[in-house]
């Protein structure tokens, strides 16, 4: 016995007839669901707790951007009328990019993914659209497996959608008015606005979220008028919100001569454009490698859309990017001395505050060298700087610009839920003998795989620990994607999350500490507000000031009728140096004043006191943390 299932017009109601297939092949039954451009096969699914899940993957939302398409905006997707089969499939190709040096993926690319628990138009689902991190996850939405949208998204009773974009060579070039990956996520949220109810879905109720580079893509959204109306409410998980504006023209010029065509300066001669769009993609890819292609949407000083927003980091961020090159061995480690440290600050304030001026940006850099240049009598110990270069990297790029981006929103009335994640899994335990909460350890929790390190392909059985954050944080985001408010009861989840209270008389910031056990914790990391939010402007602002300057100048000329010019000068710049070490004393009290604790780490539900430079087994990139 057989039938057919057709799905009607967004107009229409939608009718569903199953095909009737042996009993417990569920996963193999088929459904057809008809979208405003066309009818679409998927297929059913069993999720891990019994509740059966849609699955649509690989539905073209766009036209394949190839040949004279390339660097070009792309265009919504053709109708068709035939089902379309592969969407019962895995997930329809990844965008072109290199990974490990090896030259993947398609142009042809623009595909969505929606797993849902419901088909029905009138069950107005909330709806989470997943922008995947270029970095982490290598630019494939299919990076993430499908039983974690599955089990712990939709099996919820929500939507989950994600998608794939352009990034890298194929997402920016000199004379296109526009980062493309922006625009092929902007087509993806005007087709999921136009087709939602078609899955059981609510327009209405959507909340776009991401993390790293997907993260700051939420962000540019939350700043487009063009996006506005297309989400309600915002994820964004460790994002690095202040960086340098990307030189395209520097990067456009890079790759054409890479490629042995002629660059045409400031202007995309026909000529220049033929030749590159001739080039094949592994051509392309390939002589990009060397080249910084970190392009986002200019949104800079653009307001942020007034919806909830849920923000956050883990501990030690940038530990992700290190101890990718620490495999089991300390001998990365050995490398790092004071000297490479002193470097390291010169590149991040240079990133952070983006100075022309020599004289600021070295004040600057002296500054910072001595805050966190403690270990003067050990200064050969490689562990410490190591230590202090992730603290460093961690705090200027990821923890600091999140608490700036939380106040400013939620000085202007908007929602805003901070967390910091603090739990070490069991797969980083075993993982490297340098233990840290690094970029991405959350996500392997929210996608229910909590054995997957984020470091490699090597899996571990998770931890009962492990597995009772799977349920916590899937319960945290999907009450966040339902009501605008991750604990909408007190004491949900074992936690009450209560929103940012941020303005000039409570400049506190309250955020929830995301663990084994999760608690509110009154200050989010408080030495990346002491110095890069507090003491970094201030030094700015005061070196800028046009009277201190003045001041300065016109004692110089006093002191020169009794000394030397070069003397009087000299002094002028001794006065500002003793006004940097006022800061700087500043910054010391409030620090002490501040208590101090000792970072705890949870394994196998014990918690053990970290040694960040003993010998046990149990360690981390951080000492002590600013508490």
């Amino acid at each position: 016995m057989s039938a057919a299932i057709v799905g009607g017009r967004a107009s229409s109601r939608l009718h569903i007839l199953f095909f009737l297939l042996p009993l417990g092949i569920t996963s193999q039954q088929g459904l057809i669901v008809q979208t405003d451009i066309g009818p679409v096969i998927g297929r059913q699914m069993v999720a891990a707790n019994g509740l059966m899940v849609f699955t649509f993957q690989g539905i073209p939302y766009a036209q394949p951007p190839v040949g004279s398409e390339r660097w070009k905006p792309a265009k919504p997707a053709h109708n068709w009328s035939e089902p379309y089969a592969n969407a019962t499939l895995p997930y329809k190709g990844r965008c072109a990019q290199s990974r490990d040096f090896v030259q993947i993926g398609s142009e042809d690319c623009l595909y969505l993914s929606i797993f849902t628990p419901s088909i029905e138009q009138g069950a107005q689902l909330p709806i989470i659209v997943w922008i995947h991190d270029q970095r982490s996850e290598s630019g494939i939405s299919g990076d993430t497996p499908e039983t974690g949208f599955r089990d712990n998204l939709a099996a919820r009773g929500i939507i989950a959608i994600t998608f794939n974009y352009r990034f890298g060579p194929f997402a920016a070039f000199a004379g296109v008015d526009e980062y493309l990956g922006h625009s092929d996520q902007l087509l993806a949220l005007e087709w999921i606005h136009r087709n939602a109810a078609l899955f059981g879905g609510n327009a209405s109720k959507v909340t776009l979220a991401g993390a790293g580079t997907g993260a700051e893509d939420v962000l540019s959204h939350l700043q487009s008028s063009r996006s506005a109306g297309l989400f309600a409410a915002a994820i964004m998980q460790s994002g690095q919100f202040r960086r340098r504006r990307f030189d395209v023209d520097n990067a456009s010029a890079k790759l054409v001569n890479n490629v042995g065509c002629t660059w045409a300066e400031n202007q995309m001669t026909e000529s220049m454009m033929q030749c590159l769009i001739n080039k094949p993609t592994d051509e392309i890819l390939r002589a990009s490698q060397a080249i910084d292609w970190s392009a986002r949407a200019n949104n800079d000083g653009a307001p942020i859309a007034s919806v909830p927003i849920m923000l956050g980091v883990t501990r030690d961020e940038w530990g992700y990017h290190d101890l990718l090159n620490l495999t089991y061995q300390s001998s990365y480690v050995r490398q790092f001395s004071r000297s490479y440290f002193m470097d390291q600050v010169s590149e991040v304030v240079a990133n952070y505050a983006q100075l022309n001026d020599t004289v600021s940006k070295d004040l600057l850099v002296g500054t910072i060298q001595s805050i966190y240049s403690t270990n003067w009598l050990n200064s050969d110990d490689s562990r410490f700087w190591f230590a202090q270069y992730i603290r460093l990297k961690t705090e200027a790029l990821y923890h600091a610009p999140t608490i700036e981006l939380a106040r400013t929103a939620a000085a202007n009335g908007t929602p805003v839920y901070l967390y910091q994640f603090d739990h070490l899994s069991s797969a980083e335990m075993a993982q490297l003998p340098w233990k840290g909460v690094v970029h991405g350890s959350e996500i392997q929790y929210l996608f229910a795989t909590p054995g997957r390190s984020v470091l490699s392909e090597v899996h571990f059985n998770p931890t009962p620990t492990d597995l009772q954050l799977v349920s916590s944080i899937g319960g945290l985001w999907t009450n966040f994607v339902k009501m605008g408010d991750p604990t909408p009861e007190a004491g949900s989840r074992n936690v009450q999350w209560t929103r940012l209270q941020y303005d000039n008389a409570n400049a506190r910031s309250s955020y929830l500490s995301i663990g084994a056990v999760s608690a509110m914790k009154p200050d989010f990391s408080p030495r990346a507000v002491e110095v890069w939010i507090d003491l970094v402007p201030a030094i700015l602002a005061a070196v800028a000031r046009p009277e201190i300057i003045s001041h300065f100048v016109e004692n110089s000329c006093n002191l020169s009728n009794k000394f030397s010019t070069f003397a009087g000068i000299g002094i002028a710049l001794i006065i500002v140096l003793i006004f940097i070490c006022g800061l700087l004393s500043v910054y010391i009290c409030v620090k002490r004043n501040r208590n101090k604790g000792t970072v705890f780490i949870t394994a196998d539900q014990q918690q053990r006191e970290v040694d960040p430079y003993g010998d046990t087994n149990v360690k981390t990139l951080f000492g002590s943390r600013y508490r």
